[in-house]
This record gives C-alpha cells, structure tokens and sequence, in this order.
C-alpha cells in the first residue's frame, strides 16, 4: 500500500493540519473514512493487479477485489451524501463538485 503522506509533521499546527486534510475540519469521523476508503483503493487495484498478472488468472484476490469495491462505493456514497447534507459547512465551489458527482441534484 503506499503512503498518502510523504512527511511527518512534529507538532503541528490546526493550520498545517487541516492544509494536509482539508476534511478534518469539516468531521474527523469523515476524515478517518476517507482514509478507510484509500486503503480500500490501494488494496483493489494491487488484487487486480497480481490477480490478473498469473497464469492462471488467481481468482481469490479478483474476488477480494470486487468485495472491495461493493464496499468501497457504499462507503463513498456515504461520504458524499454526509457531505451534501452539511452544504452550509462548504464553499459554493465544493458545492458544486459534490453535486456534479452526484447522479441528481435532487441527492444534494
């Protein structure tokens, strides 16, 4: 799995934290979620990857791969409509992505 953060911060600051992790100041929850759902990413696509690379095709880590991504995206649907239910917590730019990633308006 690699590693979303290249540094360590010693001591940091609310500012340098929330400038690495935009969404901690919204919910630390949320946050923590959204780091679920990165391992989850990273674990999908290396089963993919060494599952589809042998001869013949290893069929344990292509199924771990699509429970994954059951979970994955009930958990990023989660993630979205938290969002969209807190829209006044957002900028209108932020906003506007989040619904653009929704597939109705009406979701927001």
């Amino acid at each position: 799995m690699r590693e979303r953060f290249t540094t360590v911060l010693f001591n940091p600051t609310w500012e340098e934290i929330v400038e690495r992790d935009p969404l901690i100041a919204f919910s630390h929850y949320l946050c923590g979620r959204v780091h679920v759902l990165i391992a989850f990413a990273d674990e999908i696509i290396e089963n993919l990857e060494q599952g589809f690379s042998t001869e013949p095709i290893d069929g344990g880590r292509v199924e771990r791969a699509e429970s994954l991504m059951w979970l994955w995206t009930l958990g990023a649907y989660e993630v979205v409509r938290t969002m969209c239910q807190a829209k006044d917590c957002f900028s209108s730019q932020i906003f506007d992505e989040l619904q653009r990633v929704t597939y109705s308006r009406r979701s927001c």
